[in-house]
């Protein structure tokens, strides 16, 4: 995305992607994000998979500007949600 607003604030240069696989039913790859928001730099990356009822998202950074969210959370077929985040707003 060239150019844009999320919450009133300038969004540019925005990309995200997925690099993934489908092997045996199992879906798995890589998040990757990059960006600007209000001249401040955007950053995301985490794993993902999908397999046997279980949805995972891992090894999760998000960055925007000064604030840091890491963890990692588990769909599992149950339809709970578990894991850990962590935020660092500064």
């Amino acid at each position: 995305m060239a150019q844009g607003a999320l919450l009133g604030r300038p969004l540019s240069g925005g990309a995200i992607g997925f690099a993934g696989q489908m092997a045996q039913g199992a879906l798995s790859g890589q998040l990757n994000g990059s960006g600007s928001l209000a001249g401040q730099p955007l950053a995301l990356t985490a794993s993902i998979s999908s397999a046997d009822g279980a949805d995972k998202l891992t090894d999760l950074s998000f960055t925007a500007g000064g604030t840091h969210l890491t963890g990692a959370v588990t769909h599992d077929r149950s339809g709970l949600y578990q894991g850990q985040l962590a935020l660092d707003a500064r």
